[in-house]
């Protein structure tokens, strides 16, 4: 995934009001305003963007990560 296309993406859903956070297996937050996800920080702190979608047997991760960093679940 090329991050800086993912961000852009992110900072103009935010200029729209619209959450856009991803959440794996389901797909885009459209809400507007959305509190379920405003508040989310990765691990190194910055805001949230997506979950990490990698499946462990019949579960998934969902790590919150933002554009930059990736799950230590993941083989990256």
């Amino acid at each position: 995934m090329n991050n800086d296309k993912f961000l852009e993406g992110v900072i103009a859903r935010e200029e729209e009001g619209l959450c856009g956070f991803i959440r794996c297996w389901i797909g885009k937050c459209e809400n507007v305003n959305c509190k379920l996800h405003k508040d989310l920080k990765c691990k190194c702190g910055s805001k949230a963007t997506h979950d990490c979608p990698e499946t462990h047997g019949a579960f998934v991760c969902g790590r919150d990560l933002c554009g930059s960093c990736s799950c230590s679940c993941r083989n990256c």
